[in-house]
């Protein structure tokens, strides 16, 4: 019977410090860690290589973007002379 009492109070306790928002944050960031352990990291060579392949894209964006802006605004110029 006392064993009963004091499980259910260590049961208690546990529940209330368990629900307080400092034990969650502190849970979140355990499961944060076990999940990083997880993680299949790319090797250095994979990860130049995409570096490499997203920046060109950008870039190749961009200027496509440029000349469409530099096109519509010199239209737009000129629809504005007439």
């Amino acid at each position: 019977m006392e064993q009963e009492k004091s499980r259910s109070k260590v049961g208690i306790f546990y529940l209330s410090c368990y629900n307080t928002p400092m034990k969650k944050v502190i849970n979140f960031f355990k499961e944060v860690m076990v999940e990083f352990k997880n993680i299949t990291w790319p090797k250095k060579d994979t990860l130049i290589q995409l570096t490499v392949v997203v920046i060109s894209i950008s870039i190749i964006i961009s200027l496509i973007l440029g000349g469409f802006d530099y096109l519509f605004t010199n239209a737009i110029a000129l629809l504005g002379k007439l």
